[in-house]
Order: C-alpha cells, then structure tokens, then sequence
C-alpha cells in the first residue's frame, strides 16, 4: 500500500512538472496539491512549493489543510512567527497542533513545543506510530534526538512491526553516540529482517565505536552477502575501515581498492585516497603514500589531513624542508590541527631545534591536554634542559593519561634519581617493573647514558 501511495505522488509530480515546462495549469484536486507540496518541501525545493500553493491557493481558497503546507513553507525559510499567524485561527486539531509546536520550537518556546507534543501523544487513539515518527522528524530537525529517541522507544511495545520507527531510533542514538542503546534496535531489526544490508552496517558501526573491529567486519561480511552479490561499494570502504582500524593494513588496502572505480563524488575519492595514503604511511611505503596523498588532494586540496600525511612521509625521509612546507600548508587551512604541532615538534628535535619543539609540542598540548606521548616528548626535552622538575611534572601527567606508556616510570625513576628524591626514584622504579620485568636493566642503561655527551636519548 505503501509503495502504491508514493508511485501515486510520483506520478502526480511528474505531471506537475511536465505541464509547468508546457505552460499548462491544470486542475489537481486540494489533496493532490497538498502532496505535490509536500513532495517539495521534504527535497527543500521551497520555490517550487510557493509555486504550487499559489496555484492550489487560486483554485481552492482558504483549504485549511493548504494552510497548514504554508505556515511549514514558512517555518522552512525561517519565517516561523508568519507561519503562527497563518494558523492562528485554525481548529486546533492534531496537524494544526504539530505545526504550531514545529514553528514554537524555533522561536524560543522549545519547552512548551515539547509539551503540545508530548500531550498530542497521550490523547492520539489511532496511528499513534505515524504520529510519533512526525513527531520525531521534527524534532531531530532540530537536533533534540534525546527527546525524539525517548518518545519513540515509549510506543515500541505497541508498534513491533514498525521498521521505521526502529530505524529512527538508531539514528537518533547513533547521533547521541550511545552505542549500548542502538544495539538492541538493531538486533531486533535484523530479527525482522535478515536481509537489513543497512541494519549490518551500522551495527558494524557500533562495533567499531566499540573497538570491536573482528565482530565489525562480521557484520559488515552480513551486509555484503545480504546485497545478492553486487556488493555495495561504501561497505567496501567500511570494510577498509574496519582492517585499517585492526591495523591490518594490507587488508585494509584491497578493500580500498576494491571500493576506488565505484566512487561516485569528489569527497568520497577524497576519503578514499586519503586513507590509502595512511594505510601505506602505516606501513613506512613513503613513496606509495605521498602519490595517493597527492591525489586526494586533488580530489579536495583543502584536505589538512592529507597535507599532514606528506609532511610526515616527508619527515620519515629527512626531507625537512618538504616537510614544514606540508606542516604549514595544515595551518594555513586549520591551525587548530593538533596533530600537526606534534609533528611540527617532531620536526624540531630531529634537526636540534629543542626551544621551538617545546613551543610546538606545548602548543599541541593547549589544543588538546590528553596527548601522553607529548608530555612524555616535554618531559625528556625539559630532562636534557635540567628542568628536571618540570620533565617530572610532564612525566607524571603522561603517566596518569596512559600507564601503559612504555617506560614512563622507568623516566620518572631517573628523573627522581637526579633530583635526589631516592626513595621516591625506587617506589617508581618498582612500578616500571611491575610493567615490564626488563625496566630495570634499561633503567641503568639510561643512567649510565646521561654521563656522556650523548645525553639521555
């Protein structure tokens, strides 16, 4: 019944359409308008919708329910106090109350739009399901996906069979990144239908957020074998995701593959590339990485995260010029790209420039405090500075964002040592051990290379 009603509103706007290129305006009846409204509203197309109301408007004045498609053209160019004038005077019916609360949630008053809602769900005695999912709709267009995730879960029990309500509700904890609760939607998708190619893949997207990267790829194998064997390119490129996630880089690599004579727009060759770059930049094939880097940016040269990649294979080759010249490009299209500031500092230490890289990495550290490797890299500068206490500053944060760094403890042990805090050098020497068993003998190896001019590292 379904796919006959939307044939149906098809058909009327390719009639519509073939008779505005002919200059015709024919007679449709209100109801047919109001679909051929609807039909533009939903494709954004709001100039064509003014077009048609004008003209159901001259044939059927004053239909309320054509009033209805007006006040939401309205609210769709942003004009939401027109659309509460324009019904202001209607029957406040169950529509009539939708659209009210639609244009109230985009002037201010989102709580008592909520409300009308909420209450129109507790009165509402048949279609509680298609109520609930325009409900929902509206309220994801305005990005409150908590409230619209709690009303549809609310007539779940009622409505088991309803594909759709289910598949909004993933959407919506999807976009509120809450993966315990699309979980159990999915699964009941995929128990109603097997075949749900898009239910498998975002069920490997929960996986993946997840870091469950083997039961990812299970799932996305599901998707590809449900798709009758034309395998849908984009779960080629989940797939590549999925291994590059697993570090499986060659793997990762003939999904791309797999994937690239299918793409079908510049972002998507973008991704595409992109990734192919990395996945060789993963696996030291620097020139195999600068030619795909290179070409994704052609696909977008604003692509900060493919200039970023040259600089680092750049950097792997010593070429340091090439290097900072790619670094920079990054910050001139992003200069909150902390990722580049590390590299920067990198940079700086590999060709003795210790200030600037402690000005580099402290600048990736504003950008983003979580990063242990860069504490660490400010701790060891700040060690061959003498600013030992401030290394051990810098050691013990990087400790406390990741314990299992390798051998944090065994350079807080020196860096107490140094200090002459023994007792406390000894307590974290013990740590270091109970990490790794050899932490003791690469302890004294370091120890005994700080007595030299080849200094701690």
């Amino acid at each position: 019944m379904q796919k006959k009603r939307e044939a149906y509103i098809r058909n009327l706007v390719a009639r519509f359409e073939k008779e505005r290129a002919e200059g015709k305006s024919s007679y449709f009846d209100a109801e047919d308008f109001e679909d051929i409204i609807v039909w533009y509203l939903d494709a954004a197309q709001y100039e064509k919708a003014g077009e048609v109301l004008r003209r159901a408007e001259a044939i059927h004045p004053g239909n309320p329910y054509l009033t209805l498609r007006k006040a939401e053209l309205y609210i769709n160019l942003h004009e939401p106090d027109k659309a509460l004038r324009l019904i202001a005077d209607l029957p406040p019916d169950e529509d009539t109350l939708l659209v009210r609360a639609s244009a109230m949630m985009d002037t201010g008053q989102e709580a008592q739009a909520i409300a009308i809602m909420q209450k129109l769900m507790r009165q509402a005695t048949a279609d509680r399901d298609l109520l609930c999912l325009d409900i929902a709709d509206t309220l994801i267009a305005r990005n409150r996906w908590d409230v619209a995730l709690k009303m549809l879960k609310s007539i779940m029990p009622a409505y088991p069979h309803n594909k759709e309500l289910f598949t909004k509700a993933v959407d919506c904890a999807l976009a509120l990144e809450d993966v315990a609760a699309t979980q159990p939607f999915l699964e009941h998708l995929l128990d109603e239908d097997p075949y749900d190619i898009r239910a498998w893949a975002q069920l490997g997207e929960c996986h993946i957020k997840a870091g469950r990267c083997d039961q990812a790829i299970e799932a996305y194998e599901f998707a590809m074998a449900a798709s009758s064997g034309q395998p849908d390119y984009l779960l080629s490129i989940l797939m590549g995701h999925a291994y590059a996630q697993k570090e499986e880089y060659e793997t990762a690599l003939e999904h791309y593959t797999a994937a690239l004579p299918h793409l079908q727009t510049d972002a998507e060759r973008n991704e595409v590339l992109g990734c192919m770059g990395e996945a060789h930049e993963r696996l030291a094939h620097w020139e195999e990485a600068l030619a795909f880097y290179e070409k994704a940016l052609k696909a977008y040269p604003y692509d900060d995260q493919a200039w970023l990649g040259i600089g680092v294979c750049r950097l792997e080759q010593l070429d340091w010029t090439a290097a900072m010249n790619a670094f920079d490009r990054v910050l001139q299209i992003n200069p909150d790209n902390e990722d580049v500031w590390t590299c920067i500092g990198d940079l700086y230490v590999d060709t003795n420039q210790f200030d600037e890289a402690v000005s580099a990495y402290t600048r990736a550290l504003q950008l983003n405090p979580d990063q242990a490797d860069v504490c660490q890299a400010l701790g060891h500068l700040h060690f061959e500075a003498n600013r030992l206490e401030l290394a051990l500053d810098y050691y013990i944060k990087a400790a406390g964002l990741d314990p299992e760094l390798p051998n944090i403890y065994v350079y807080q042990a020196l860096c107490l040592q140094f200090l002459g805090r023994d007792a406390e050098s000894g307590q974290a020497l013990k740590e270091a051990l109970r990490h790794d068993p050899e932490a003791e003998k690469f302890y004294r190896s370091l120890f005994r290379g700080t007595g030299n001019d080849k200094g701690l590292f």
